[in-house]
């Protein structure tokens, strides 16, 4: 009886300890995920309440908006001229708004875009609208939006006129003969309500960069070695998110790119394509640009003279070139011919693959390749100066060390404003970066070698 007894009890006391462990384990398995999980919980709803609020001050300052229009089309100065195929003309600057009269009730306005019938194309529509607007005689600071965009830009009223009814003027800059796609402007609007995953980004890499760097983290008891395969991986994991941004930002240039001339009757020629004249010069075996030049400026006595040059530029005499040297009957840049060897010649020789005479290379493209470069380069030039200063830094301290020289050396700047300017900014930082790296990499074994690379690109 006994015996038997015990053959029944014993499977069941096993199977509840069994099940007893079981829960334990589940148990555990649950609090660990909810404290890993804490932190990224407690993050996203920090940034959603920052996103709905913050991020959307405009919606909610103008949630009161009335919508109210009074009339369906805004009266109009005397320097504009509304087009049958759709637009506005302008034709006296000085005369060139808007009018529309604002209750108060919203600090916003709203241009609407042209409505262009459909048999009638006009490929001179200007939808990057640049405007001051006035109200209550207070004037605004110039502003700017696409008309064309999905989420066009409103335009604000002077901090003065806000909350108040008024006349308002949107007065438009641009000049005479310019066709805007414009129909009308807008008052009292409410602005919509709009989740931006671009400032979710950032919150979270600004998240991401704090948990990283707090001193609890482990960053901080890892010691810097740069002979770990998972501490190099680990470097240009870091990297990659930056390099692709950048090859993304190349590749949708050189698809969508249009050269950067500008040139408007009275005034200087603006063209940064500096570097890409100087190519197409070099390809020529010349270095005198293949820019037109105006023969009012070679008969004149002293072409260096500035007041005979505005005498010109009064007299709508064009391709007076800004930012370019003239000498003898010919334009000639003046900066640097290194970028122009380097990318530009190449790739108009390339480009004749699929382009008959060659095509031009942006100058965001250059400056975005030498940024690139500069990021290797800059990245591999700071953690050597790291090893040989300390033995004992950590990873903490060498990532911290990396952002701060980024940040300080111009880099976001740069990666921002891409323009002509930025070029030879950006090859400088990427050559003088690479030469010292190869300088403090001098020693018994590659002596020669490293003084001789350091010298020639720092040279550069």
């Amino acid at each position: 009886m006994i015996s038997t007894y015990a053959s029944k009890t014993l499977p069941k006391t096993a199977n509840s300890a069994n099940s007893r462990i079981s829960n334990q384990i589940d148990n555990h398995c649950i609090k660990r995920a909810l404290h890993f999980l804490r932190i990224p919980f407690i993050v996203i709803i920090l940034i959603t309440l920052f996103e709905c609020s913050i991020g959307n001050l405009p919606f909610w300052s103008s949630v009161t908006g009335s919508t109210d229009s009074i009339s369906a089309h805004n009266d109009i100065g005397s320097g504009i001229r509304r087009l049958d195929s759709g637009g506005i003309l302008i034709t006296d600057p000085s005369e060139a708004y808007l009018e529309v009269t604002s209750d108060g009730s919203s600090p916003y306005i709203r241009l609407e875009p042209a409505i262009i019938k459909k048999k009638i194309k006009n490929n001179n529509l200007i939808s990057n609208i640049n405007v001051l607007v006035e109200a209550n005689k207070y004037l605004s600071k110039p502003q700017s939006t696409n008309t064309a965009s999905l989420n066009p830009s409103l335009l604000k009223l002077p901090k003065q006129a806000v909350g108040k009814s008024c006349i308002v003027r949107v007065w438009l800059q641009h000049p005479i003969g310019s066709i805007l796609n414009i129909e009308d402007s807008r008052a009292n609007v409410r602005v919509p309500f709009r989740w931006s995953w671009g400032r979710v980004l950032i919150l979270a890499i600004f998240a991401f960069l704090v948990t990283l760097w707090n001193p609890w983290s482990k960053l901080w008891k890892i010691k810097l070695n740069t002979h770990s395969l998972i501490q190099r991986c680990c470097f240009a994991a870091s990297l990659l998110p930056f390099i692709a941004v950048g090859l993304i930002t190349i590749f949708w240039n050189l698809r969508n790119a249009t050269p950067m001339h500008f040139y408007t009757n009275g005034n200087y020629a603006y063209d940064f394509d500096q570097y890409a004249h100087t190519a197409d010069a070099l390809l020529k075996g010349q270095v005198h640009l293949n820019l037109p030049v105006p023969n009012e400026l070679e008969h004149l006595q002293n072409p260096y003279d500035p007041t005979a040059r505005n005498n010109l530029l009064n007299h709508s005499v064009q391709h007076m070139y800004w930012d370019y040297a003239y000498y003898k009957g010919h334009w000639y840049s003046y900066f640097g011919v290194l970028p122009a060897i380097l990318l530009f010649l190449p790739y108009r020789i390339i480009s004749r693959l699929w382009t008959p005479e060659g095509s031009m290379l942006p100058t965001t493209v250059a400056t975005i390749i030498f940024l690139i470069g500069f990021l290797i380069a800059g990245s591999l030039l700071v953690i050597r100066i790291i090893e040989q200063t300390s033995k004992k830094v950590s990873l903490g301290t060498t990532s911290i060390v990396l952002a701060l020289f980024f940040i300080t050396s111009n880099t976001v700047y740069l990666w921002f404003r891409t323009s002509f300017y930025s070029v030879p900014m950006a090859a400088s930082l990427f050559f003088t970066s690479l030469g010292l790296w190869c300088y403090l990499g001098f020693n018994k074994t590659h002596s020669l070698l490293n003084i001789v690379l350091g010298s020639f690109f720092i040279a550069l």
